[in-house]
């Protein structure tokens, strides 16, 4: 049960991880389109 639990846990911070890098790209994405749209 021990070893299902860590299993699950770990898998929640790799999915942390993934949500927060994939977050930062798309956000930086927004960020750049953002000023094409204000400098032009």
């Amino acid at each position: 049960m021990n070893y299902v639990l860590f299993y699950i846990f770990i898998n929640i911070i790799l999915a942390a991880k993934v949500g927060c890098a994939y977050y930062r790209y798309i956000s930086s994405i927004l960020r750049n389109y953002c000023n094409i749209l204000i400098y032009n």
